[in-house]
């Protein structure tokens, strides 16, 4: 996951960790606060009819054994998930693995109240999950949930300005200060 990899100095690496985290929590948080919302407006459940008519429908009519597995991400995941595994075990891992495995539970719950039947699409269509997807397959689920794959914040090639400031102020930031590079815990502002 290059695109993506982590700075090698422990103390960037953390606050790398800690931006980006947040920055795919945030959308997170905004979608779940609109959803939650909805369920307050409008509390009637989906039901596995409504579901089968329009997403399923939908999804049907882009390729017949359309499935989530064709996420360009989702082989990323799956083999960092399946490396976890073969790692020792610490409470770190043990963390990431629980929540993997709730979010599995969550994923199945809402699966087998919406399609009882029990089959995907790609199990219908009479192909293995597992097996991956080619890269026509992955632009197609893209293009379908309305991803653009594209760099959006470049790392700076510029000094963070908190360090702009103290240098003005004559003062060089200590050791312990939060205004040194990879340090701000809400982006580089001043």
């Amino acid at each position: 996951m290059s695109r993506l990899a982590a700075p090698a100095d422990p103390d960037a690496r953390l606050w790398y960790r800690l931006r980006t985290g947040r920055q795919a929590a945030f959308p997170v948080w905004q979608l779940l606060s609109v959803a939650l919302q909805h369920v307050v407006t409008d509390p009637r459940p989906e039901t596995a009819e409504r579901y089968e008519a329009t997403v399923r429908a939908e999804l049907r009519a882009v390729d017949p054994s359309f499935s989530a597995e064709w996420c360009a991400d989702y082989p990323e995941v799956s083999t960092a998930l399946r490396r976890l595994h073969r790692i020792g075990r610490t409470t770190a891992v043990d963390d990431v693995l629980r929540a993997y495995q709730v979010n599995q539970q969550v994923h199945i719950a809402v699966a087998q109240r919406l399609v009882p039947a029990g089959a995907s699409l790609l199990q219908q269509a009479g192909r293995l999950p597992g097996r991956g997807a080619s890269s026509a397959e992955q632009a197609m689920c893209d293009r379908f949930f309305w991803v653009d794959r594209a760099v959006i914040s470049p790392a700076p090639s510029t000094p963070p300005p908190a360090r702009l400031l103290s240098s003005r102020a004559g003062a060089a930031p200590d050791s312990g200060s939060r205004s040194q590079p990879g340090r701000f815990p809400c982006g580089d502002q001043p």
